[in-house]
């Protein structure tokens, strides 16, 4: 199988298309940077992007804090993949939807299961119409809403903007990159379209702040580990706490500390369950004073210890 890449050349203002035939260098690509820097990469289709052992199995799956937007049609017999916390086994003709930042594995390559892309939301710019890929999905705080079933005739309108995409990198015309593009953002739209009609969505009179909501969602995703202080992340939004706490509240129902909290809890334990840190280096990675304060923090909101939480099934 080819893998297709596109990548910023730093002497040009447009990017261009490149070629891998050697898989093995394709994963050691985008995780040892051996050439180029995963923010110079900017769109994907192929094999996964992101290979680790599984600690138990010794099988190889995903394990992303994703840095690029997936989406993924499902035509295969069976395959499960794990958003945040909520496990999916999945069913034919089923779409998934992945913005940057939001951690998921799966139980094998997904790519052998369907059609898959995977883009960073710059890659599209300026062609994007919608305010962010985030917008493509309801706006609520629960995992489940990353995967949606579709009818054969859904089914087939995606497959067939998969395929164009897929026929364009095979041309690699002059207009390749511009043309891939727009058949992203129709992919986009479709998704928005199904999605939508599907999930209940979070309707607001104040369109401003369903924006500001999910602007606020995707700072907490990206800069978990940079920041938990609800007054950052006001400020990076430019506007003041206490309106980010009447936004969050109005919204979603909830307040930005617990939704801190909630990101910070689920990256606890994706690392916990998902990888071999130990808890003094998952605590580390989540940038926790020390392991006594990481633990500590995780029994308030668990009632249970990291450990007990790793050893349960």
């Amino acid at each position: 199988m080819r893998v297709f890449a596109s990548l910023i050349n730093k002497n040009m203002l447009n990017s261009e298309p490149i070629s891998f035939n050697d898989l093995a260098y394709y994963p050691q690509l985008i995780l040892k940077r051996n050439k180029y820097s995963e923010e110079e990469i900017l769109f994907l289709t192929g094999n996964s992007k992101n290979k680790t052992l599984s600690r138990t199995k010794g099988k190889l799956i995903s394990l992303n804090k994703n840095p690029f937007n997936t989406i993924f049609l499902f035509t295969k017999v069976k395959c499960n993949i794990q958003i945040g916390l909520d496990n999916h086994a999945l069913k034919l003709n089923d779409l998934i939807v992945i913005p940057e930042n939001v951690a998921y594995h799966t139980s094998s390559l997904i790519e052998n299961y369907g059609y898959c892309v995977h883009f960073k939301t710059v890659y599209l710019l300026p062609f994007l119409k919608i305010s962010s890929i985030g917008d493509v999905l309801p706006l609520t705080t629960k995992d489940s809403k990353y995967v949606v079933p579709l009818s054969a005739e859904q089914a087939n309108i995606i497959t067939t903007l998969f395929e164009e995409i897929y026929a364009e990198y095979d041309v690699a015309s002059r207009e390749t990159e511009n043309i891939i593009r727009c058949y992203i953002e129709i992919l986009l739209l479709k998704c928005k379209e199904y999605f939508q009609r599907v999930l209940s969505v979070v309707h607001h009179e104040n369109h401003r702040a369903l924006i500001l909501a999910r602007q606020f969602k995707a700072l907490v995703e990206k800069k978990i580990t940079d920041t938990r202080k609800v007054e950052d992340y006001a400020n990076l939004l430019h506007i003041s706490t206490k309106h980010l706490e009447k936004i969050i509240s109005e919204t979603l129902g909830t307040t930005p500390k617990q939704l801190i909290h909630d990101t910070l809890l689920r990256e606890a334990k994706i690392l916990l369950k998902q990888t071999d840190k130990t808890i003094s280096e998952v605590a580390h990675h989540l940038k926790f004073i020390d392991q006594s304060y990481f633990s500590r923090f995780f029994k308030k909101h668990t009632l249970i210890t990291p450990q007990e939480y790793r050893e349960m099934v």
